[in-house]
């Protein structure tokens, strides 16, 4: 059992960073595309949406409650459900994102699929207890 002094684990601190900055860069892009209004407005609540989660669950990590770690796990299972029902039901999308877009992909559920496998073992389960 850990107490509130000891150092957070380094895959909790690669989280929070991993967190900070694709929230970052999705407010850059949700602006980008609100300035140019390139964008239906849906799809921009919808990306707010996301950044607060990024919010809520990186606020809850830092206070080491075991809710942020359940839900940090059920939002990267989530999304790395919706990434490969997206592809399996439209593969035509795979074949034309080219092979950065592919890259990229499987870079994002790996590193979903990594930090969920990170929440649900024994470290973090005795790090971020309520």
């Amino acid at each position: 059992m850990t107490d509130r002094t000891t150092p957070a684990p380094f895959a909790v601190k690669l989280l929070l960073a991993y967190l900070a900055v694709d929230g970052l860069l999705r407010i850059a892009l949700m602006l980008n595309d609100w300035i140019r209004a390139a964008t239906p407005a849906l799809d921009l609540y919808f990306r707010g949406v996301i950044v607060l989660f990024y919010l809520l669950i990186g606020i809850q990590i830092l206070l080491r409650t075991t809710a942020g770690r359940i839900w940090a796990v059920v939002f990267f299972l989530l999304f790395s459900t919706l990434e490969l029902v997206k592809y399996v039901a439209h593969p035509h999308v795979w074949l034309a994102i080219g092979l950065g877009g592919r890259v990229r992909t499987i870079a994002s559920l790996v590193v979903y699929l990594g930090f969920a496998a990170f929440l649900l073992g024994r470290r973090a389960r005795e790090f971020l207890r309520g």
